[in-house]
């Protein structure tokens, strides 16, 4: 793989379509300084070498009963036993991620469930790894406090807050609508041709249907993810148990996540460790550094942390088919889901 350099032009750029990835190219011109040939030419090269993904952000709250993850340890196994137990969990309706990782445990996962129904179907769900699953660990996630690669493009202070959970809206979609949200969440990049070719709608209904979906606060953004290895970046994540957790230490983290440009999610879970936190570092110094200041910042409340290094990602979907019933629907429209195939 070739590391991409990203110089401070890559960077204004991409802090500025980092939650705002369909702004106007000519806008983000204008904020950055450059023309907007020059900025569509390297929004392009970023895009073809992989360094950014675009993705939306669909609010969450709207459809699931819950998010977790998932570590798995396994044992007596070879890359290519690991790589079809990876492709088996991809079956899983409710997966968001799976990386693999280094550390105590082998793969890491996150989903999200409609119901505990669901959570029982995960968990049943591994069954098939039989012999060679050691130990699993459980983590529901309670609270979001950061979802968002953008403090990483600035060295300002920087402290807006982006997460996939706003409030919850009282509203209905139909079938269509469901099909239109599953394709853009595989690939927002799909034109309105594209989905309207495959829903056998014209492309003024496909238009007018996202901004109805974005003006419902069910689409809340599109936003921009950065490759963390085309870029020469590590992914860890840090577990940690905090004591005497209290709305005055939340607010403390909370304040704090979002505002340490190295920090990219964070979220407080329930189990043997209440945060977790991915820490996007240049090597393992990076990261200890990032660590430090942590304990340097908490250490009267931080009682014990571990962490793990992600290897790879191994897939991602911010709309998994499991989920997509779940949210209410208006009768007498048929989702077909065979449509979505080709």
């Amino acid at each position: 793989m070739v590391i991409m350099e990203l110089d401070i032009k890559d960077k204004k750029i991409l802090f500025s379509i980092a939650e705002d990835a369909k702004k106007p190219r000519n806008k983000v011109a204008k904020e950055v300084g450059l023309s907007k040939d020059i900025v569509d030419y390297r929004i392009k090269k970023l895009l073809d070498n992989d360094v950014i993904s675009v993705h939306p952000r669909i609010n969450l709250s709207n459809f699931i009963y819950g998010e977790y993850f998932l570590l798995i340890q396994l044992v007596n196994t070879d890359v290519k036993k690991e790589n079809e137990i990876i492709e088996q969990l991809k079956k899983l309706n409710y997966v968001v991620w799976i990386g693999k990782i280094g550390g105590d445990f082998d793969i890491m996962i996150s989903f999200v469930v409609k119901d505990l129904e669901g959570l029982a179907k995960v968990v049943d769900g591994l069954d098939f790894i039989g012999s060679n699953l050691k130990k699993y660990e459980l983590y529901p996630i309670i609270k979001e406090y950061k979802e968002s690669f953008k403090g990483m493009f600035t060295e300002d202070y920087f402290a807006e807050k982006y997460t996939m959970f706003a409030e919850k809206c009282d509203v209905e979609i139909d079938g269509v609508d469901k099909q239109i949200l599953y394709l853009i969440s595989e690939d927002v990049t799909k034109t309105n041709r594209f989905i309207a070719e495959r829903l056998k709608l014209s492309e003024e209904a496909v238009r007018i249907r996202l901004k109805n979906l974005e003006k419902k606060r069910i689409i809340l953004n599109y936003r921009t993810f950065l490759n963390a290895d085309t870029v020469g970046l590590k992914e860890f994540v840090l577990f940690m148990n905090f004591d005497k957790f209290d709305t005055k230490l939340d607010k403390k983290l909370d304040d704090f996540f979002n505002t340490d440009k190295d920090i990219v999610f964070a979220n407080r879970l329930v189990g043997k460790y209440n945060v977790c936190v991915s820490v996007y570092a240049k090597s393992i110094n990076h990261f200890y550094e990032c660590l430090n200041r942590i304990r340097n910042v908490f250490q009267e409340q931080l009682k014990d942390s571990s962490f793990v290094v992600v290897f790879s990602t191994d897939y991602i979907c911010h709309l998994p088919k499991g989920l997509i019933w779940s949210f209410r629907i208006i009768q007498h429209t048929i989702l077909n889901l065979d449509l979505l195939k080709w």
